[in-house]
Parts: C-alpha cells; sequence; structure tokens
C-alpha cells in the first residue's frame, strides 16, 4: 500500500493538520469511498489514530512506528 509508505515516512506528525480524507486520496490516487475505506482499516489495526474533531475535518496521524 503506498498510501501506507507515505505516511510512515511522513512519521508521527509529519502531515501538517493532520493526514485527512482528501490528502490521503492524492498520495494514493484513489476514489472517496477507497480511502474511506482504507483509513477505516488502518484505523481498524492501530496504525493510525484519529484526532479530536470529526466530520468534514476528520484528520488522522500515526499511532507510532511502522
Amino acid at each position: 500500500m503506498s498510501g501506507l509508505k507515505k505516511t510512515n515516512e511522513a512519521g508521527p506528525g509529519g502531515f501538517e493538520g493532520g493526514l485527512t480524507n482528501r490528502k490521503y486520496r492524492g498520495i494514493t490516487r484513489t476514489t472517496r469511498e477507497t480511502a474511506k475505506r482504507d483509513i477505516a482499516d488502518l484505523v481498524t489495526k492501530g496504525i493510525l489514530v484519529r484526532n479530536p474533531g470529526g466530520g468534514r475535518s476528520a484528520s488522522y496521524e500515526l499511532a507510532g512506528p511502522i
């Protein structure tokens, strides 16, 4: 998964404002729905954690080094 590799390279706090669905789509060139599923999967696996806030402003950070 290239998005996960890019996220890992950025490291914790590596995305200004956190990793958003839009940023993930830009990295992986996927659709909005695919990005939503991928991010949800990464949260479930404990790779990403959701930042406070939600809705359209939802953002995520790496839980730690992979």
